[in-house]
């Protein structure tokens, strides 16, 4: 069966959260890793879910290097956004 959106959006809020967690003096938007690829998917599906998107078809139609082209100041304008929107949506959740 299929994964609704909200499953979806769970395990991506949750993989945010654990990528966010983590030291520091990790770049987390500039330079390459997988630190970036979570972060930058992670914006990328969450956007998607705010439009009102498929999340299913939102995860194939990623393309990271189409988010690891932009400047780094929308990369960090759009993942601070959505890391918001992530912590919110954690939080409504659990209650």
């Amino acid at each position: 069966m299929a994964k609704t959106n909200d499953e979806i959006m769970d395990e991506v809020t949750a993989r945010l959260a654990a990528t966010c967690d983590l030291d520091p003096t990790v770049s987390l938007l500039d330079g390459t890793g997988e630190f970036q690829d979570t972060v930058l998917e992670s914006t990328y599906l969450i956007e998607a879910y705010q439009a009102g998107k498929d999340l299913t078809l939102a995860k194939l139609a990623y393309v990271a290097d189409d988010m690891k082209s932009l400047p780094l100041k929308e990369r960090v304008e759009r993942a601070s956004r959505a890391i918001i929107f992530s912590d919110n949506w954690q939080q409504e959740r659990a209650a």
